[in-house]
């Protein structure tokens, strides 16, 4: 895998032993890339990539659907390999919390504007095109209200509880937002 600062380029072997090569754009941030991956007869298939903080490890699809996740040198493959990369809210985030920013992995549930997280027993509209999160949660005895915006890389969010506390996430294969607290 060839890292520059816009693009990464690296061959690909996939079930059948067809090498494809995959080309692509990383964006201003520095956290998501998109681009093709290649066969060697030029098919052509999207491929959306979350990039690490050192930028050797990246996790995301081909497609939207098939998991694909690559390294550079020797170091271990991303856990989880596969990635959603959505407009919305739904699906997994790696979410850092609280005064401590202790973090775990959260599922959301997205029906329109309306969006839940059981773990902190969480519900909350969305505005501003989807990209603010506001409502109150309730964890281990306390409660309050929460804020949360995405960023413009649409895959992480920083945010608030009580307007205290740090509440950020990224999805699955992402760096922590810097910083986690927001608006």
């Amino acid at each position: 895998m060839y890292v520059q600062e816009e693009q990464v380029e690296g061959i690909y072997e996939d079930e059948y032993g067809q090498e494809k090569t995959f080309l692509v754009t990383v964006s201003s941030d520095g956290v998501l890339a998109t681009g093709n991956l290649i066969s060697s007869i030029g098919n052509k298939q999207p491929i959306t990539l979350l990039l690490n903080k050192e930028k050797d490890q990246m996790a995301g699809n081909i497609n939207g659907i098939t998991p694909f996740c690559a390294t550079r040198g020797s170091i271990n493959y991303p856990k989880p390999c596969f990635t959603e990369i959505r407009g919305d809210w739904a699906g997994e985030w790696w979410v850092w919390a609280g005064p401590d920013e202790d973090s775990s992995m959260l599922v959301f549930y997205q029906n329109g504007n309306r969006v839940d997280v059981l773990f902190y027993e969480f519900s909350g509209e969305t505005s501003e095109g989807g990209r603010v999160l506001t409502g109150d949660w309730h964890a281990y005895g306390m409660d309050g209200n929460l804020v949360a915006k995405k960023l413009d890389n649409g895959i992480q969010f920083n945010g608030n509880m009580n307007g205290m506390f740090p509440f950020c996430g990224v999805r699955p294969g992402g760096s922590k937002p810097d910083p986690c607290m927001g608006p």
